[in-house]
């Protein structure tokens, strides 16, 4: 199994949308208030570095006002910005001084924690990384902070060829989420649901499950991570001999990544499409395949 959603910047931009204490960004300080409302949407629209400026300017306010939630939320998110950029040792200084002062067994603290724990994960220390979940399971984590970290269990499991194990952390991340669970989260489950289904030989469902990874990733506005989980998808799909479903899944991840700049590997997605739905005797969409292609100046 490719487990994409192991990318740090979509864990972190899980951690960032759910934040640390907020929505509820500072009442006790105007200016912390402003620089970390104003840091979340920087982060949202890409720019990470700004994020990063202005939630130190938040930490170093928090730090002049002697406000140890501030303090606590503030290194947090600042942390988070800081793993985003690869600048790890960083990011690891700032979660230690938030664990510190926020309330021991608090949902902020297990958030804290569990991004000490995706840091070790993302470099490969899964002993650590999976102690670490397991105490933020034992704590006071709520249900998103839960199943992140049943996911990571059930990655690190993946990692170790342990598939039983990995099925077993599955089903718990999946019976902690919710509607209203991370969309990051979501799509991280649904991309564990797929390796096993492969593993097994469930070509078709895993094909779902990446398409249903796909959504998540789309509504949390990652878009080259969708066009490539619908890619893996059109792959699932074209193994369980679904040529129907696996050419318009290639098309959707073609038309995506070329609306993205990318049309060489959108020219080679859209011929597979074009093949598979000759082959399956779908005309509609032979027949968009083709005029993609031909829009795009590619024979």
């Amino acid at each position: 199994m490719t487990m994409k959603l192991r990318m740090l910047t979509l864990w972190v931009a899980a951690a960032i949308a759910a934040g640390c204490g907020t929505p509820q960004v500072s009442s006790f300080d105007s200016r912390i208030k402003d620089w970390s409302e104003t840091a979340r949407v920087a982060y949202g629209e890409g720019n990470v570095a700004r994020a990063a400026e202005l939630y130190g300017m938040a930490l170093e306010r928090a730090r002049l006002t002697d406000s140890r939630q501030e303090v606590g939320k503030t290194a947090y998110n600042l942390a988070l910005c800081k793993a985003a950029l690869g600048r790890d040792a960083e990011a690891r200084l700032l979660l230690s001084q938030a664990t510190a002062v926020l309330p021991p067994g608090s949902p902020e603290a297990g958030r804290a924690r569990l991004a000490e724990a995706e840091l070790d994960h993302a470099g490969g220390n899964e002993e650590r990384a999976a102690a670490t979940a397991r105490d933020v399971l034992a704590g006071g984590a709520d249900s998103d902070t839960r199943a992140q970290a049943y996911v990571l269990l059930a990655e690190a499991a993946w990692r170790a060829n342990d598939t039983a194990s990995c099925a077993v952390e599955w089903r718990k991340a999946a019976a902690e989420l919710s509607k209203d669970s991370e969309p990051l989260v979501w799509a991280r489950t649904d991309a564990v649901a797929a390796g096993l289904d492969r593993a097994e030989g469930r070509y078709v469902e895993a094909g779902g499950a990446l398409e249903r990874q796909a959504k998540w990733l789309g509504t949390a506005g990652q878009y080259r991570e969708m066009a490539a989980a619908l890619a893996e998808a059109a792959a699932a799909y074209q193994k369980g001999s679904d040529l129907k479903a696996a050419a318009g899944c290639a098309l959707r991840a073609a038309q995506s990544l070329a609306a993205n700049g990318d049309k060489g590997k959108a020219a080679v997605l859209a011929r597979q499409a074009q093949d598979w739905a000759d082959k399956a005797g779908d005309e509609p969409r032979r027949r968009q395949a083709g005029a993609l292609l031909a829009e795009w100046g590619i024979p």
